[in-house]
């Protein structure tokens, strides 16, 4: 594993959460430390077959990987500990759509944030999925702040009005170590820490 991680690839697969559909993948992964050389001079590796390869094992890999039907086997490499990823150590919160009436207002704020360079219907498909992906969330058990049994939004630079759940100054850590916990229990999903890939 620490001697990286080798991908033959023979095919791709992509996965879209929002659109909905599959294109067929096959990869084959082999550990660079467990190559053995022959008498004969070729090389043995141990080869593991998966279909599904995801590097990187923060929130949107973890995610993604818990969309996958679980009869498709998933292997996720990331090349430190899962708990160093840019997701786990975020302190910010996430964004959420309100209300009907918040859709104007958090479109403008988005997209003068981005200097209106973004690709709006890209910004439509996060606002308009955010209140799904809050209710997934929840239901994995993340842990956002409450009062009163309530969900508490804060706001943060760049928005117009409160619409950032968080967790205490931990939203990161609580929403990817959440999601591990629950990847972990999926028998499909296997994951690899301190690999790398190699092209």
């Amino acid at each position: 594993r620490k001697g990286g991680c080798a991908c033959k690839e023979s095919a791709f697969m992509l996965y879209s959460h929002y659109y909905g559909y599959f294109v067929p993948v096959s990869f084959f992964v082999f550990d660079l430390e467990k190559i053995r050389w022959k008498r004969d001079g070729r090389m043995e590796i141990n080869m593991k077959r998966t279909d599904v390869v995801i590097i990187g094992t923060g929130a949107a890999g973890l995610y993604c990987a818990l969309h996958i039907p679980e009869e498709i086997n998933v292997l996720m490499i990331t090349k430190e500990a899962f708990d160093q990823s840019d997701s786990f150590l975020a302190q910010g919160g996430m964004c959420m759509l309100r209300d009907e009436e918040d859709y104007e207002g958090y479109f403008e704020d988005t997209m003068r944030a981005g200097h209106y360079e973004n690709d709006k219907r890209s910004v439509e498909v996060m606002i308009r999925s955010s209140q799904d992906v809050a209710k997934e969330l929840l239901a994995y058990g993340v842990d956002f702040n409450r009062e009163n049994g309530k969900l508490v939004f804060t706001r943060e630079g760049g928005h117009s009005r409160p619409r950032i759940l968080f967790h205490e100054d931990v939203t990161g850590k609580e929403i990817t170590g959440t999601l591990y916990e629950n990847a972990k229990k999926r028998k499909n999903i296997t994951i690899l820490e301190y690999t790398t890939m190699l092209d």
